[in-house]
Order: C-alpha cells, then sequence, then structure tokens
C-alpha cells in the first residue's frame, strides 16, 4: 500500500512541478527556466546525497556503470523543456493523459526490447485510453465551438442572425 501511496505522490508531483516550471518558463524563457530548474536540483541532490550520508561520488563508483545510464540528465532536460513549453498550451488533464499514453507505449516498447514479449492487453489498454482521449477532446472541441457560436450570436443585430443563417 505503502508502494500505491508514493506513486500517487510522485505524480501529483510532476504535475504540479510541471506546473510551477511552466510560469517560470513564461517569465523568464523555457531554457532558462529548465537550466535553473536542473541548478536547484542539483543543489537539492548534493543536499540530500549528505543528509543521507550515501558515498560520495568517485571514479570507482562512475566505473561500475554504462555510459549510457547517464543519459537520463539529457531526457530530464528534454522533459522539462518540453513539458515547460507545452503545458500553458493546453489543459493540465490532457497533457497528463497524453504524457500518460506516451509513458504506456513507452514502457510496451521497452518490455518487448528486453524482454522479448510483447503485451498485447497492455498496448490494447493504451490503444483504449488514447481512444477514450480523443473522443474526449473532439466533444469538448465541439462544445468549445458550440459556445462560441452562441456568444457571437448573443452580440448580433437581428439582421445580422438573419444573413448568419
Amino acid at each position: 500500500m505503502f508502494y500505491i501511496i508514493a506513486a500517487i505522490i510522485s505524480g501529483a508531483s510532476v504535475l504540479i512541478a510541471r506546473i510551477v516550471n511552466s510560469m517560470l518558463a513564461e517569465k523568464i524563457g523555457v531554457f532558462q527556466g529548465t537550466f535553473f530548474n536542473n541548478l536547484t536540483g542539483l543543489i537539492v541532490s548534493f543536499v540530500l546525497m549528505f543528509i543521507s550520508q550515501d558515498a560520495l561520488i568517485t571514479s570507482e563508483l562512475i566505473s561500475q556503470t554504462s555510459w549510457y545510464m547517464y543519459l537520463g540528465g539529457v531526457l530530464g532536460v528534454a522533459v522539462v523543456s518540453v513539458s515547460s513549453f507545452m503545458t500553458p498550451k493546453m489543459s493540465a488533464f490532457y497533457f497528463t493523459l497524453f504524457s500518460f499514453v506516451g509513458q504506456l507505449f513507452g514502457a510496451v516498447i521497452i518490455d518487448y526490447m528486453t524482454t522479448g514479449a510483447l503485451s498485447v492487453p497492455k498496448a490494447a489498454g493504451g490503444i483504449l485510453v488514447l481512444a477514450g482521449l480523443s473522443y474526449n477532446l473532439m466533444l469538448d472541441s465541439k462544445k468549445a465551438s458550440d459556445l462560441s457560436e452562441n456568444e457571437n450570436a448573443a452580440y448580433c443585430s437581428d439582421d445580422e442572425k438573419v444573413m448568419q443563417h
């Protein structure tokens, strides 16, 4: 149960961080905001490393890993930059769902590449989530269009309404 709660808290913190990062990016720029996001993350990481009394970073520790294991930082910069740019352009709900669909399909691909097994139920679930999301977007778009038409009609004179129909 602890791990489920921790995953939920982690998911909520990702959403909050995305919103805060996008607010900073709107004020100072996407890449400048990404820089400060990573700088403050680096500082907090150092503090946590010293508090937890984990081993300091040594050449022996680094030699026990492969080069590609350090690409997480590069991907982190890409994720922060893209989400800082995209968050103000769509609702947090839709961005979160699109991110989830991307993670789901990415996980299916990684599982296939590492185990050789393709999870058809997980892929089908991802397709169903994407279909539901697309349908919901279509309904929201139609609703927004209908509201816009009603607002325009409210501001038109009777002669303009006749000309529109």
